[in-house]
């Protein structure tokens, strides 16, 4: 079963085009997948046109230290917690704000 939808993939694509058109391209993020066994959240923005497999991510954890990178869908697809669990994705999260926003938002994080 995909980890996302058909319409999410082809928005992640229209922005991994954008995103090597512009050179400042802060998009607002497409897909919120939830991995809760772990407490992390990966904010997914765009797509490699030439591997839509391959997204770029900000990778949100309780510890106020967000990690920007490229992830596969199918590893975290793949992905299982201790009891079975799966990545999730937020059926209702809509962006509010660009990735950057979510990043800077991130480090102003108070830690436990």
């Amino acid at each position: 079963m995909p980890i996302i939808t058909q319409a999410q993939a082809r928005a992640l694509l229209v922005n991994g085009v954008a995103a090597r058109r512009e050179r400042n391209f802060d998009p607002y993020p497409i897909v919120k997948l939830i991995a809760p066994w772990i407490d992390t959240v990966w904010l997914l923005s765009d797509a490699m046109p030439e591997d839509p497999d391959y997204v770029f991510a900000v990778r949100l954890v309780n510890d106020g230290s967000p990690d920007l990178r490229y992830v596969h869908l199918s590893k975290l697809a793949e992905m299982r917690g201790p009891k079975g669990e799966t990545v999730e994705c937020d059926a209702a999260f809509v962006a509010d704000k660009t990735l950057a926003s979510y990043v800077q938002e991130a480090h102003q994080k108070p830690t436990d």
